[in-house]
């Protein structure tokens, strides 16, 4: 609920609602899910860039992220989730994919692991 609360969604038609930039904020399973529940089933059709630069993304917050990339239709690239050490173990890769589901991302052109 509290990284709900620092992540706002701009109106579709701006620049900034195409580009979210998270860095140096955690995320946690519950502020993950709670953001995919508050983008409904439409999610956010217009999100192309999200920014996870120093999240701190624990294993056990995988899956939730994964589900909350999948409410995001468009979204094109997602930037720096290397820095997400903690993210990269077999626990973290095996939630994230199966928050990701069989759907995954059809709009992704980059990710960004460098």
């Amino acid at each position: 609920a509290e990284a709900a609360a620092r992540f706002t969604v701009a109106p579709p038609a701006t620049e900034e609602a195409q580009n979210q930039n998270r860095n140096n904020r955690p995320l946690s399973a519950e502020g993950l899910t709670g953001l995919a529940a508050g983008l409904g089933d439409a999610g956010h059709p217009a999100l192309k860039k999200l920014n996870l630069e120093n999240c701190d993304i624990a294993p056990e917050a995988a899956e939730a992220l994964g589900r909350f990339i999948v409410r995001l239709p468009a979204l094109e690239e997602v930037q720096n989730l290397n820095s997400n050490k903690r993210l990269f173990s077999a626990e973290g890769l095996t939630g994230l994919a199966a928050g990701l589901g069989d759907a995954g991302q059809p709009a992704r052109e980059r990710l960004n692991l460098e």
